[in-house]
């Protein structure tokens, strides 16, 4: 995951991590 949220900029690396918890707990 740490790859995906270095991916894509700040703000969304929130989103994508926030969806991420709430798809994979």
């Amino acid at each position: 995951m740490a790859a995906l949220t270095h991916s894509v900029p700040q703000t969304e690396s929130q989103t994508v991590f926030s969806a991420q918890i709430l798809l994979e707990p």
